[in-house]
Parts: C-alpha cells; sequence; structure tokens
C-alpha cells in the first residue's frame, strides 16, 4: 500500500510474505544505504557501494536515489550513471543518467529452472546480476499453474531486427504494454502474482529475479489485477458471515 498512500512509485514493502521481490529488493537497499534493515536471516546483505546498485537499478526501473549520509552522497556524486537533481535539507536527490524504462524486451533465450528452489536461485542471480546476464524461467510452479502448460520458444525471443521501443502505462490496478514487437518476451518491471490477468489471454512467466514475463499477441496489451477465483470465495464467505450476524443478532 505504499505507492498508493505515497501517490508515488516506491520499491517492497517490508514483509517477506507481501511479496516474492522482498529478497533482492532487501538486497538492493543494502548496497544503497549505510544502515540496511536486512530483516530476512535466509537472505544475506553486503556492504553499501552505489557503483555496484547500477545494473540493480536498470533491472528494477529505479530512475531516483535519495541519499543522507556523506559517505553515500559522495558514493553517489562519483558514480558513472547518477546526477544530483536537487537538495532538500539533508536530503540529496540524485536521479538515474539513464532513462530506464518499466519494460524491456528480452534478448536471450530464459534458463528454465524447476519449482523446488526457485526463490534461492533467483536470489543468488540477482545478487552476481550483470546487464548481459541471461534470465531464469520457472514454467511448472504452482503459482503459475495457468500457465505451466506454456512453453517459451527460441524463435518467439530472437533479437528483434529493429528497436520494439515498448513503453508501460501505470495505473494502481492496471498495466497497458504498447510495442512494436507482438511475439517477442517482455520483461514487466513488478513482482509476479496470479491475479493478474490479460485482456489478450497471453500467458505471464514467472522471471528472475520475480517479476513478470510476457509474450504480447497484440501490439496494446491490458493487464489487470485480480480478481481470482479464491477473492471471490472470500467474499461470498465474509457475506455470508455478515449476514449471519445480523440474523442472529436480530433474533
Amino acid at each position: 500500500m505504499l505507492p498508493y498512500f505515497a501517490n508515488r512509485a516506491t520499491l517492497e514493502g517490508l514483509y517477506l510474505q507481501s511479496t516474492i521481490m522482498g529478497g533482492p529488493i532487501f538486497y538492493l537497499l543494502s548496497e544503497v544505504s549505510k544502515t540496511p534493515s536486512c530483516p530476512f536471516v535466509q537472505y544475506k546483505c553486503t556492504a553499501y557501494n552505489i557503483q555496484n546498485s547500477k545494473d540493480h537499478f536498470d533491472l528494477l526501473g529505479v530512475s531516483d536515489y535519495i541519499a543522507v549520509s556523506d559517505e553515500l552522497i559522495a558514493q553517489a556524486r562519483s558514480s558513472d550513471f547518477l546526477q544530483e537533481a536537487a537538495v532538500y535539507g539533508p536530503w540529496h536527490h540524485f536521479v538515474n543518467r539513464k532513462n530506464v524504462s518499466l519494460v524491456d524486451v528480452v534478448r536471450q533465450l530464459p534458463e528454465e529452472v524447476k519449482a523446488e528452489n526457485w526463490r534461492e536461485l533467483f536470489y543468488d542471480w540477482f545478487i552476481s546480476y550483470k546487464s548481459n546476464s541471461r534470465h531464469l524461467v520457472v514454467l511448472d510452479h504452482k503459482v503459475v499453474r495457468r500457465q505451466s502448460a506454456a512453453k517459451i520458444e527460441e524463435g518467439q525471443i530472437a533479437q528483434p531486427e529493429v528497436s520494439c521501443n515498448p513503453s508501460l502505462d501505470v495505473d494502481f490496478n492496471r498495466l497497458v504494454l504498447t510495442t512494436s514487437c507482438p511475439g517477442k518476451l517482455h520483461l514487466l518491471k513488478f513482482s509476479f502474482h496470479d491475479a493478474w490477468q490479460t485482456d489478450s489471454h497471453d500467458p505471464l512467466y514467472l522471471l528472475s529475479p520475480g517479476v513478470m514475463g510476457l509474450i504480447p499477441s497484440t501490439n496494446r496489451v491490458t493487464l489487470t489485477f485480480g480478481p481470482v477465483l479464491l477473492w471471490q470465495i472470500a467474499g461470498v464467505i465474509s457475506f455470508a458471515s455478515c449476514l449471519f450476524s445480523i440474523v442472529f443478532a436480530l433474533w
């Protein structure tokens, strides 16, 4: 709910249960924070080094960075990808020199991994990620049961002959992808959740480090978040419980 109340884009919340991206996000925060929280014992953190976060910023679509401590301000100023934009009291606002996007076209065939330990594999992949790293994909996990029969064909993600220039229109519970390269695998820099549904009925794929992959069949695809069957069942149960409570109280 942080983006909702802050009225701006943010990274993830504190709780690992709220998103599959919790581990990678807190590793990134340890790269850019002098005193990171590092709340998950199963995920190690690292020493802060702004320059090392360059590829992670691009991977997750991070365009802004705010520093307070003298050490991190100095590192941000000396980095080759951040530019100081403004100062508000103790807060120094830096912007990414690269015009990062929330959607990219995947240029290499992802490597399939099994569902048993995909979280650990995704986390290790994220730690060593470079701009030319080959993504991992899960095709047999229960969270992608609707897509488990789908296979990503090498021809579908071949190097595009021309620039695809995909763009993403972002709303609170809706994403609209526009691209000139239907049939190519696109990386949407949002946490995967099986409540996301496409109006084109194209399947979504779970890609490292926990984001969504989509092969659009048209130039424009709209993704909406929920509801899924379990939400509908929960709603019916809640309504029945309220109705029973009112009848019982009156009786």
